[in-house]
């Protein structure tokens, strides 16, 4: 009898234990999707950026060329 009450003990001590244990998965599971999503938000803002500053080189890329030709073929250049 005794020997009974004490397996019961054990089992209920193990489900409170499994209990936490699938708690704190869950939340390191939250965390790390939480901080991955994070990290995506980081490189599409990164990647965009990125995307800008190219836009903007090809137009003073563009803007150099179309004012040397503007320069040149009115005269005044060196």
């Amino acid at each position: 009898m005794e020997q009974n009450a004490r397996l019961e003990w054990l089992r209920a001590d193990l489900q409170a234990m499994e209990r936490q244990i699938t708690e704190r998965i869950d939340r390191l599971e939250k965390a790390t999707r939480e901080r991955l999503d994070d990290h995506g938000r980081r490189i599409r803002a990164l990647e965009t950026s990125r995307a800008y500053v190219a836009g903007i080189g090809a137009s003073l890329g563009w803007l150099d060329t179309s004012l040397n030709v503007l320069l040149v073929g009115c005269g005044g250049g060196p």
